[in-house]
């Protein structure tokens, strides 16, 4: 049971109390009076249910409580209520239509009650989580997300914190192309379809979208809730949203338009998290080492000809859910020594032998390359190439290889081995 709904049951409860104990001692007697005889009715009439009356003074004062309380908007909440009052007195005349008179005064007054007691709890620091996780995290974040926080114990505003997460980047970088191809509208709309598809793939595995318009999507997994398996979690969904992605490129090249090239990275490492702005601005937001490093790599698929790179850190704690591959050693503005990229190369018992082969023959390859065997490390990377297309990664090593051959030099000096 939800902390609003226990909320809304207290004062519905309260203010039903109070309004059948006024109904029992006469308080709307003398209002009954007046209104039965301008429906012309016995004024005994307006007793002749009190179960049913005060059945109804009860669910009317619960359900606007918890009303108030779930509501959000200020001015929403308040027309709920006012349709509430019109209702009651609307179902008064109806039932007076067919010669039944049932009161509406411990009701109306059971409704206003809870609606004033349910508001004041609102301004409270426990009665506005709803609001302020609202405010700060809607609409990039799933509504049950959000929940599951206004339930927690989680302090809200969210304090800064230090915490260990994914990041998962997504990037067009064929952004003039498409305008060529299209019209501006056709662009946009391309655009609108593609982060259409990846917001909703993103909420529905329970990323927080950081960022999300035309120049890049940046979506967070383990926070603003914790995740354990966020690297695992975020990696299955980026390889998931390039299938969908791919299968839009068909629809809008089927229309004569220029496929979207989109590129996408995952990262993990430790983030801020922090509530930034002030007053109506004020949201949730990352930044950190973490969350850079991840735009990067983004950007590093097209100096490698790939499409979906991975941290080290990533690569570690989902390794055993996703097939990969080295791609290179590059420099970590954190850390004295390279670090290691990789490419996903599909889900774990998901990628066909020939393809785990070639991507057997590419590690060994790469070793070979970095150990200065070159004409070995050639050798490798030719039995590795696919039939019928060029492996951009492959032809870089071996543009490398050649580049060391011109300079007569073959130490692969500064280069270590990476394992498997």
């Amino acid at each position: 049971m939800s902390s609003i709904f226990k909320a809304g049951l207290f004062f519905g409860f309260v203010a039903a109390l109070i309004a059948i104990g006024a109904m029992q001692l006469g308080a709307f007697d003398h209002l009954d009076f007046l209104l039965t005889t301008r429906y012309q009715l016995e004024f005994k009439q307006a007793f002749n249910n009190p179960e049913l009356q005060r059945l109804a003074v009860v669910v009317l004062a619960v359900f606007t409580a918890y009303l108030v309380l779930d509501v959000v908007m200020l001015g929403y909440r308040w027309l709920l209520v006012g349709v509430i009052f019109l209702e009651i007195f609307f179902g008064t005349w109806l039932l007076a239509y067919f010669d039944h008179y049932f009161s509406p005064f411990p009701s109306a007054t059971a409704v206003l009650l809870a609606a004033i007691g349910a508001s004041i709890y609102s301004l409270t620091s426990a009665g506005n989580r709803k609001a302020v996780a609202t405010a700060l995290l809607h609409p990039r974040y799933a509504a049950d997300r959000i929940s599951a926080i206004v339930e927690s114990k989680q302090p809200l505003p969210m304090p800064p914190e230090i915490r260990e997460a994914s990041v998962l980047v997504l990037e067009v970088v064929n952004h003039e192309a498409l305008l060529e191809s299209a019209n501006t509208a056709g662009y946009i709309d391309a655009l609108n379809r593609m982060l259409t598809i990846t917001s909703r793939a993103l909420l529905s595995d329970g990323a927080y979208l950081d960022a999300c318009d035309g120049s890049a999507v940046v979506a967070i997994f383990g926070a603003p809730l914790p995740n354990e398996a966020h690297a695992a979690t975020a990696s299955r969904v980026a390889l998931e949203l390039g299938r969908r992605l791919d299968n839009l490129n068909l629809e809008i090249e089927r229309g004569g338009l220029e496929k979207i090239d989109f590129r996408l990275a995952v990262n993990s490492g430790e983030i801020l998290t922090a509530v930034y702005g002030s007053g109506a601005l004020q949201r949730y937001g990352v930044g950190g080492h973490a969350v850079d490093f991840a735009r990067t790599l983004c950007q590093l698929n097209v100096r490698y000809h790939t499409r979906l790179l991975l941290g080290p850190l990533t690569r570690e704690l989902a390794s055993d859910l996703l097939e990969v591959r080295p791609v290179d050693l590059i420099p970590d503005p954190e850390s004295t020594l390279p670090v290691e990229i990789y490419e996903i190369v599909g889900a774990k018992g998901q990628v066909t032998m020939v393809e785990s082969g070639r991507r057997d023959l590419y590690w060994d390859g790469v070793v070979l390359f970095r150990e200065g065997r070159h004409q070995e490390a050639i050798e490798s990377f030719q039995r590795a190439q696919p039939v019928g297309r060029e492996d951009g990664l492959i032809r870089i090593y071996l543009d490398r290889i050649d580049q060391l051959r011109r300079k007569r030099s073959d130490t692969g000096a500064g280069v270590g081995l990476i394992r498997r």
